[in-house]
């Protein structure tokens, strides 16, 4: 089947994300500002406990290694590290739902953003297929890099929309979210390298800034991810997308351009 519809240049999606966000950086600080102090205090619950420790044992271990049995020192320092797992699992729909929320902003829709956000937290399905969504592509995306670093960085691009196909299509499996993506990206992985390398040289000058560039960057970078999904996914579906029936081409984005493809 023919596409009618011509993906954008990179350069009019991160034009179109600079007019979206203009005006509402404290809309996605808001968010991230929550995400941020959560995943602070969760990261620093490990040291709280086993801080006292994870200390004396370090010293001990320092003066002489002799003294000390071995099992107390592999049982401090294995529940240490299941915590710190734990915690990063449990993390994982939050992340996600920072970026379901810009996508349902750069749609226009009407959403809560905090029902949003804690929306992995809603039922124990939800949360596990978040979690293995993100586990899965983890364990693939370091196969493939095993192998060699490419094929490693085509392949976490491929899939790199799941969070977008999670809201989009709530229907699918761990693994069919995956695949969608990966099937959405098809022929775009170099066109969304090229928009990320893009972004090097304002990361770069973000350092030069004490970080306050990134109060900018950051809304900009996340949003122009969002809206090179939708665009993509709607040239997959020939902009008739199933899962947004209301899925109309714009004037402004009826022009084609020249496809970066890999």
């Amino acid at each position: 089947m023919d596409n009618f519809y011509t993906p954008l240049d990179n350069k009019v999606i991160k034009s179109n994300a600079r007019d979206f966000i203009r005006g509402r950086l404290w809309m996605f600080w808001s968010v991230l500002l929550v995400v941020g102090i959560i995943e602070s205090l969760a990261n620093s619950l490990p040291q709280w406990i086993f801080g006292d420790r994870l200390s004396n044992l370090s010293d001990i271990i320092a003066g002489n290694p002799d003294n000390i049995p071995k099992e107390i020192s592999s049982n401090v320092f294995g529940w240490y590290y299941v915590l710190n797992v734990l915690i990063t699992i449990v993390l994982i729909p939050l992340n996600i739902g920072v970026a379901q929320n810009v996508l349902a902003w750069s749609r226009g829709e009407d959403v809560n953003k905090w029902k949003v956000l804690f929306g992995g937290f809603n039922s124990a399905k939800l949360f596990f297929k978040q979690v293995g969504v993100v586990v899965l592509n983890t364990i693939l995306c370091a196969l493939w890099a095993i192998l060699l670093i490419v094929p490693g960085i085509i392949k976490g691009l491929a899939y790199s929309m799941y969070p977008y196909v999670l809201r989009d299509e709530p229907d699918l499996s761990v693994w069919q979210t995956l695949k969608k993506s990966e099937a959405i990206m098809k022929g775009y992985k170099g066109k969304l390298f090229l928009m990320y390398l893009s972004f090097v040289g304002w990361f770069i000058l973000g350092a030069f800034t004490f970080g306050i560039l990134y109060i900018w960057l950051t809304p900009y970078v996340m949003t122009s991810t969002v809206k090179f999904y939708d665009d993509v996914r709607r040239a997959y579906y020939n902009g008739n997308d199933p899962a947004r029936p209301v899925f109309s081409i714009s004037s402004d984005e009826e022009n084609v351009f020249d496809n970066n493809t890999l």
